[in-house]
């Protein structure tokens, strides 16, 4: 099976599929809690990734994504015209 992992570190998001038998450490990542049937296309599971520097990893910064803008008036007006209709 398929696991959808959305991997972010600073302002990068990547999205890749990887198999659930896929190792790291020994074990799968289905023993790590991603599943086919908890990372899905539609809702790829977040990894934070972090470099190590030396002998410690560096700190997590995850960059928020931006919000998208508010709908003009004029597409909450058409909106409210279809509903009207149905």
């Amino acid at each position: 099976m398929e696991v959808f992992l959305m991997i972010c570190c600073h302002e990068t998001t990547i999205f890749t599929n990887v198999k659930e038998q896929s190792n790291d450490d020994g074990k799968t990542l289905g023993e790590c809690s991603f599943t086919s049937q908890r990372a899905r296309p539609q809702a790829a599971a977040p990894v934070e990734l972090a470099f190590r520097a030396d002998e410690a990893f560096e700190d997590l910064c995850i960059e928020p994504f931006s919000s998208p803008p508010e709908l003009p008036a004029l597409c909450d007006e058409a909106a409210g015209l279809r509903k009207q209709r149905q």
